[in-house]
């Protein structure tokens, strides 16, 4: 390779490392509209929604999710858990926000949790202790505008097992940044491209 080309190609290999990279904001899971009816949550009784991963990792943000008015209790969660052979498996992370909802649309926030490209995870809704009961919001009998096809898991026993609801999908929002490449991974590729274009140069 002729000196000035691979001077070339170096500095834009450089150029590439050290340009802007900018995380795109995704939808992950998305069931919204009117709601046809109401989930009882209560201290024993869970409700769950899966959702996929597309082509691309991801990391979590925010789920907003719809809350019908019922009784607070003040020890409202939303936690992320793994998939395990179809339910909720391992939690891997509690969402911060209000743990006292009174109904609406609230928004519940990640640390930054990295979803695998192609993976289902779960959102698992519920009351952690005591009494009261909240009402979720649920979509019947249609297919979420993005993010896997219909079927909330239900409780009774605090997440022991799972049972599925089907045709329902429970109304939320899942939403999160396309994961960039960690600084090690770019700087490794880049050596590696140099280091090939130099030992190619040598054997010319």
């Amino acid at each position: 390779m002729p000196k000035s080309r691979f001077l070339i190609v170096a500095i834009a290999l450089i150029a590439a490392v050290f340009s802007p990279r900018y995380s795109k904001a995704d939808v992950i899971f998305s069931q919204t509209g009117t709601p046809s009816g109401h989930f009882t949550e209560t201290s024993t009784e869970f409700w769950a929604q899966s959702f996929t991963v597309g082509s691309s990792a991801e990391v979590l943000t925010t789920v907003d999710v719809s809350l019908f008015p019922g009784s607070p209790s003040g020890q409202f969660f939303v936690d992320l858990y793994s998939n395990n052979a179809g339910s909720p498996g391992t939690m891997l992370e509690a969402l911060t926000g209000n743990n006292n909802p009174s109904g609406g649309t609230e928004t519940y926030t990640s640390s930054g949790s990295s979803l695998s490209a192609n993976t289902t995870y779960w959102i698992v809704q519920g009351i952690s202790s005591g009494g009261g009961f909240q009402y979720w919001n649920e979509e019947n009998n249609n297919s979420p505008e993005v993010g896997s096809s219909i079927g909330a898991k239900f409780s009774f026993d605090s997440g022991a097992s799972w049972s599925l609801q089907p045709g329902f999908s429970m109304q939320m929002v899942v939403n999160g940044t396309e994961a960039v490449p960690e600084p090690s991974t770019i700087w490794a590729s880049l050596s590696a491209a140099v280091g090939m274009l130099v030992l190619r140069r040598r054997r010319k």
